[in-house]
């Protein structure tokens, strides 16, 4: 109904044609025209990812005070859908300059390709599982926080991860090493707290969050895998199928 009419208690429909019959032939309220709500652009859309890397005077100054330990800098990664782009980037250089460090590393072991896919690929896998990881982990504690979210904030804490290419300096290496681990360790608790809306408490137990999570998963497959072994070896001994002889490796 217009605003400026009142509408009493009604008990029927015959005082609801009274009050609406008291106002015919009165003009009504203007038409306001419809405001179409704009369709939320996803960050993963390709316009937005190419524009985020384009804006590399952003980026590249968040970089930077990723690396002077500016820990306010992963409020702004995490509230801008544009970083997404850039921290898959920022990613893919940090451990390709790595996986190019370990190729050339003669001290590690395996073929050079062989290396810069381990550090390279491994890493990067091994990120992303870490993402989803803190994202689950984080629900248990409150966390609100997207996958994105997360792994927009937890790829730029990767940055530091650069002061471990001076590892192999002689004598002075294992310091750049430790130096490496500290800012990474600030740097990914800040992340977490911003990614996921958590507090800084919070942040700190999901990594035991985590470890409990990674633990009880691998006893729950140890013990289905073990009841399906079981399960099979018994229906051998039934059909009269010696185990042994076809599975030398029998879980007795």
């Amino acid at each position: 109904h217009p605003s400026d009419m009142h509408v009493p208690p009604i008990k029927n429909a015959a005082e609801i044609y009274s009050l609406l019959n008291e106002r015919r032939g009165l003009p009504g309220q203007p038409l306001q025209p419809i405001k179409a709500e704009k369709a939320e652009v996803s960050p993963w859309s390709k316009r937005r990812l190419i524009a985020g890397i384009r804006n590399a005077r952003t980026w590249l100054a968040r970089v930077l005070r990723v690396m002077i330990l500016d820990l306010r800098v992963f409020h702004e990664i995490a509230e801008d859908p544009l970083m997404t782009g850039p921290a898959l980037l920022t990613t893919f250089v940090i451990y390709g300059v790595s996986g190019v460090l370990a190729a050339l590393n003669t001290d590690l072991q395996g073929s050079p390709l062989t290396r810069f896919s381990v550090e390279m690929f491994g890493g990067i896998l091994n990120l992303l599982f870490l993402v989803w990881l803190a994202r689950f982990s984080g629900q248990i504690v409150q966390g609100k926080g997207s996958f994105t979210r997360t792994l927009r904030t937890l790829a730029f804490a990767q940055v530091p991860k650069a002061v471990g290419w001076f590892r192999i300096v002689p004598t002075i290496g294992p310091l750049f090493a430790l130096i490496e681990a500290v800012m990474r360790i600030l740097a990914s608790w800040t992340a977490l707290q911003e990614a996921l809306h958590i507090s800084k408490t919070a942040a700190a137990l999901i990594p035991i969050i985590a470890i409990f999570l990674m633990f009880a998963v691998t006893f729950a497959v140890y013990v289905v895998l073990g009841g399906f072994a079981l399960t099979l070896e018994t229906i051998l001994q039934i059909l009269g199928v010696d185990p042994t002889h076809w599975f030398p490796l029998t879980l007795n």
